[in-house]
């Protein structure tokens, strides 16, 4: 019969180790047809008992107007009841005890429920733990089932206690009077004992390097982390290494250096630990599998736009719809939306003309639109895909089929920025001034002359569509999914939906703009190109990957999350702050995503970024911070 089990995970930490074994307990239970529910007590508002008794005048309901309540109904709810804990100066933790302690108010309408209690604990010394499991079954009758959970610490031991029927109340203390023996919950009374055995057991060492492999400590592996990011930003920036050596080399060192093993090894109890090279293979290949395709679809769709005059049709159009009276706003979302599926450096040389053109014909400041034109170029290159960099992070964090997701963020977040261009290219525009300003010598092309140029430029709407069809083949099949469709339409949605197949048919569109403009036989040297300049951060971002693999190997991840207080505190501003680093230190916008990304995906559970919503807004906090410092190092 399928029971309703409520898990109450003591652990000040999410992703500790009590919380990793409530997570299994929990798929467990599932897989066996159980139903449940978890609650992490450090997220609750639950305050201390103040013993004034008033809940047993009052039926049980606590004068205190706080989460216990609400999770003392779900206890009385359940038919089983998991109380997990690290193991705290030799008893349970703060949380757990609090909330022990609130029971008091129903612990009648709780003490027939089927128990389980979760301990971690880490000690160096095996007769310790075994000391402590010999007492725990002989003086209380606990069986004892211990279990092993992979990218556990070697030195943190785990071990479940279930107390089976607690229908009966546990006996009490010869020294305790009999009135408070009546009062006490047969589950605290058991809890505390089962918890003074652990305090009486053995003694534990609370120390950061028991929680760390027995060959690396955290000192060890914290070196070896600042080292791996200060070699690779020396040899990008000093010694003109290419990124993709440079994030491949760092990658392996630091693997094997953090104890990584040269070849795949095979653990007593059956499990395979990956060798370096298969680490490092596997992250290679693993990056190609989830962004390689959707990065290329995604630069051909530029390289044709800006191959058949598209890229100034879209220009053209925004100077139409913006009017010739601010000519710095026209400017600004030209290279915006140019932007989305050209290159940036690429669109300021499209652009560009028709900045200098606008500078003649509106006497505008050309300090003041040069900064406007590179705002709005870089603002899309970094937020909004289908710009690789923005796709490799969103690839790299998980978010390979919500891409639509992260274009809307991408939109949003671009809103301040663009505004914040304009106002500061107004500013500067009135205090410097540039060799090309406004003159009467007629020696640059006018707007029209321009326009001339590119002959027959393609339509709006096919000028349009191979950017707008695969947002709404994709919004189509968000909407599927979200409205559970089913049948043979749904799973067309779903298929359309696929970011690679959606973008797969903006190229469709994009050789129908090659024909329509006469174009179609450059389109092999097109795609030859592209390959050409999509190359080098397609392998960046598989070395990206690499790295995020292999400190995912390593237990640089534990480190990590015994910090997660102090990262949770700077949110998402930790994100951006790494970018921003890597960005002024080396110049390249795109290597700065790619590499945070590959960095931040083992740790995204732990820095509280594994929802879709999440993740998206720390793809938008590399691309922020990716924008930063741009000085002699970078070729934008």
């Amino acid at each position: 019969m399928s029971k309703n089990i409520l898990i109450l995970s003591g652990s000040p930490r999410k992703g500790g180790n009590s919380d990793i074994l409530c997570d299994r307990f929990m798929e467990g239970a599932r897989e066996s047809g159980h139903r449940g529910e978890k609650v992490f007590l450090r997220d609750r508002n639950i305050g201390y008992c103040i013993g004034c008794e008033a809940c047993h005048q009052n039926n049980g309901v606590c004068v205190q107007k706080d989460d216990m309540a609400e999770i003392l109904g779900k206890m009385i709810a359940a038919d089983v009841i998991v109380m997990a804990t690290p193991v705290y100066f030799y008893t349970m933790d703060a949380q757990m005890k609090t909330l022990i302690d609130r029971c008091v108010a129903r612990y009648t309408e709780i003490s027939n429920k089927a128990f389980y209690f979760i301990a971690t604990a880490a000690d160096g010394e095996k007769p310790g733990l075994e000391k402590l499991e010999e007492k725990a079954e002989i003086q209380h009758h606990l069986p004892r089932t211990p279990i092993f959970v992979r990218n556990m610490p070697a030195t943190a031991q785990a071990i479940t206690y279930t107390t089976g029927d607690t229908s009966s109340p546990a006996r009490p203390d010869a020294t305790e009077p009999p009135n408070t023996a009546r009062k006490m919950p047969s589950v605290p009374r058991l809890t505390t004992d089962f918890f003074h055995s652990l305090r009486s057991a053995f003694t534990i060492s609370t120390q950061m390097h028991t929680l760390m492999p027995a060959n690396a400590s955290c000192t060890t592996l914290y070196s070896a982390k600042f080292c791996k990011n200060a070699a690779m930003i020396v040899m990008i920036s000093k010694f003109k290494i290419h990124p993709f050596i440079s994030i491949m080399l760092v990658s392996l060192v630091f693997g094997l250096v953090a104890g990584i093993p040269l070849v795949n090894q095979t653990l007593e109890d059956g499990t395979t630990v990956s060798g370096i090279a298969s680490v490092i293979g596997a992250g290679f290949s693993g990056t190609f599998t989830s962004i390689g395709i959707v990065i290329i679809l995604g630069a051909l769709v530029g390289s044709i736009l800006e191959a058949t005059g598209g890229a100034f049709k879209l220009a053209d159009m925004v100077v139409s719809l913006v009017g010739k009276k601010h000519p710095e706003i026209a400017m600004e979302l030209m290279g915006w939306i140019v932007s989305i599926p050209v290159f940036c450096d690429s669109g300021f040389v499209i652009l560009n003309p028709i900045r200098k053109a606008i500078v003649q014909k509106t006497v505008a400041s050309s300090v003041m639109l040069t900064v406007c034109l590179s705002c709005g170029l870089y603002i899309s290159h970094v937020f909004i895909p289908p710009t690789p960099g923005p796709i490799a992070a969103a690839g790299s964090l998980g978010l390979e089929n919500d891409l639509l997701l992260v274009m809307g963020l991408g939109v949003v977040c671009s809103i301040l920025p663009l505004i914040a261009g304009v106002v500061f290219a107004r500013f500067i525009g009135k205090r410097v001034k540039a060799e090309d300003e406004a003159d009467a010598s007629g020696n640059v092309a006018t707007y029209e002359e321009i326009k001339a140029q590119y002959g027959q430029l393609p339509g709006g709407f096919i000028t349009l569509a191979p950017i707008v069809v695969p947002i709404v083949l994709m919004a189509l099949g968000s909407i599927s999914s979200m409205a559970k469709w089913s049948g043979f339409g749904a799973d067309l949605c779903t298929f359309f939906g696929t970011p690679m197949i959606a973008l797969a048919m903006g190229v469709v569109f994009g050789v129908i703009q090659l024909a329509v403009t006469a174009n179609l036989d450059k389109f092999h040297d097109l795609v030859q190109e592209t390959l050409k300049t999509v190359g080098p951060i397609l392998f960046i971002t598989a070395a990206g990957g690499v790295l995020g693999k292999v400190i995912a190997a390593t237990d640089m991840v534990n480190f990590i999350k015994e910090q997660a207080g102090t990262l949770e505190a700077l949110g998402i501003f930790f994100p951006f702050l790494l970018a921003a680093i890597l960005k002024t230190a080396q110049g390249s916008s795109t290597v700065a995503i790619t590499t945070t990304a590959g960095i931040l995906a083992p740790v995204m559970a732990t820095l509280g970024l594994d929802t879709p919503v999440a993740a998206a807004l720390a793809v938008m906090a590399i691309g922020a911070g990716a924008m930063t410092v741009s000085h002699a190092n970078d070729s934008y």
